[in-house]
């Protein structure tokens, strides 16, 4: 990628009617010669999110040539104010317009805890329209740790292991450490 910034995802931030400065980012961004892959990572909380303004849609349903109308079949309000799934639609949006432009499939996985948002996949489906070339999936931290597990042992391995057996969030009410995954 680039120092400042991806300038693919800043094209379509800006046609979109984000900022730069401020627009949406995915926490992981893989870039492949087949797929666009993006990752919106999820320890804590939750993939509920609204726009802080309603009223101001941006350019979300009429940037990228009306993309919105190709790839949601629900409208911005059941998707961002109803449902609180903004976050998820500004990926969903800025991701197959970069894949279109690149002339890639595009994968956005929703990384969250095995207890976390087990419907979300189907929550989110519900307002996309299927296509060969864009999927959702819902993707955990347990399963990571899965395969990983089940993978020939490397000097990262141990590494990774230890990383998630003892990885920590936070105190619960008796003062004791709450181990992050489930496993």
């Amino acid at each position: 990628m680039e120092n400042s910034g991806w300038s693919l995802l800043n094209r379509a931030r800006v046609e979109f009617g984000e900022t730069i400065t401020r627009g949406s980012e995915p926490d992981i961004i893989i870039l492949t010669d087949r797929v666009l892959y993006f990752i919106e990572a999820k320890l804590t909380t939750k993939n509920k999110t609204k726009p802080s303004n309603p009223t101001q849609r941006k350019k979300y349903e009429s940037g990228g040539s009306c993309l919105f109308h190709n790839i949601f079949k629900t409208d911005y309000e059941a998707i961002a104010v109803k449902d609180e799934r903004f976050e998820l639609m500004r990926f969903w949006i800025l991701g197959n317009w970069i894949a279109e432009q690149l002339g890639l499939d595009f994968e956005f996985y929703g990384l969250v805890l095995q207890s976390n948002e087990p419907n979300l996949k189907e929550e989110f489906e519900k307002h996309i329209l299927k296509s060969s070339k864009s999927e959702f999936y819902r993707l955990t931290w347990e399963q990571i740790f899965s395969f990983i597990a089940q993978t020939e042992e490397t000097l990262e391995k141990p590494k990774m292991i230890n990383y998630f057996q003892n990885k920590t969030i936070g105190y619960n009410a008796s003062n004791n450490l709450i181990k992050a995954f489930n496993i």
